[in-house]
């Protein structure tokens, strides 16, 4: 623990404080080595990211958002394709899924989605992350654990919204989870019927 004597001169307290800072700073460094964007197998999780999807989000019947939502999507199609997908996983390439006006799955308004390859994920990030605006986009993993993969996997860029956990508990991979809109408890929440 670093101890300040408030009573040194300016310039000594400087000193001593950016030192500190910079011990933080080289402590902290090789936790941060070699930690890439896309998500690896960990002991506590073998399952490796097959591919992405990103889920553009607007609000449904609001003409403003839903204009800004496809002026992203036909840039994106501009850059980066406009095939269209075929199936959820293993697309073989970056593909668009059709555009959700209204509630989806465990979407709780309108979104458009694309498929995204593990190898174009960091470049497809930057370049959406840049030109979205105020729209908020999830972008999840496809290990094959749905409800992980949305929920504890994901990353938002932007605002995050509530997702609607019930579509997602098909795959039973997950059993022990409780899940509320915002995220996912380990074990039975303790509450009615637990």
């Amino acid at each position: 623990m670093v101890i300040y004597n408030l009573h040194r001169r300016p310039n000594q307290l400087s000193k001593t404080y950016i030192m500190a800072r910079l011990s933080l700073l080289l402590a902290m460094l090789p936790l941060s080595q070699g930690h890439g964007l896309v998500a690896r197998p960990t002991e506590d999780d073998p399952s490796p990211a097959r591919s992405y999807h990103l889920h553009v989000q607007f609000v449904a019947g609001a003409a403003a958002s839903t204009a800004k939502a496809l002026k992203l999507r036909r840039a994106y199609a501009a850059r980066w394709g406009n095939k269209t997908c075929t199936g959820l996983f293993d697309q073989g390439g970056l593909c668009l899924y059709p555009v959700d006006f209204a509630p989806n799955g465990p979407f709780i308004s309108g979104n458009w989605a694309a498929y995204i390859p593990t190898e174009t994920y960091e470049a497809v990030l930057a370049w959406i992350t840049r030109r979205r605006g105020d729209l908020s986009i999830l972008f999840h993993p496809n290990s094959g654990h749905v409800v992980h993969d949305h929920f504890r996997y994901a990353t938002w860029v932007g605002r995050p919204w509530p997702l609607n956990v019930e579509p997602l508990l098909w795959s039973g991979k997950d059993p022990l989870e409780t899940c509320t809109e915002w995220e996912c408890y380990y074990g039975t929440s303790g509450g009615w019927g637990a």
